[in-house]
């Protein structure tokens, strides 16, 4: 699938805050019937920000994690 609006988040040290931030975007869009994806970037954090956004990513295909 293409998505025609991509929002890319850099992420560091951010496993406390990174599920309601994706939530936020996701609503904020969804009520605006866009395609969209999420693409959180992690810098290698050491509180497991990247091991949360692999958790969100299961549950919704449209949020997609990488680390750097």
């Amino acid at each position: 699938m293409q998505y025609k609006t991509s929002i890319i988040i850099p992420t560091f040290n951010e496993a406390g805050n990174i599920k309601n931030c994706v939530e936020t975007i996701s609503t904020i869009l969804e009520k605006e019937s866009l395609d969209f994806e999420i693409i959180i970037v992690d810098d290698n954090s050491p509180d497991g920000t990247f091991e949360v956004a692999k958790v969100i990513g299961a549950y919704d295909n449209r949020i997609l994690p990488f680390v750097r």
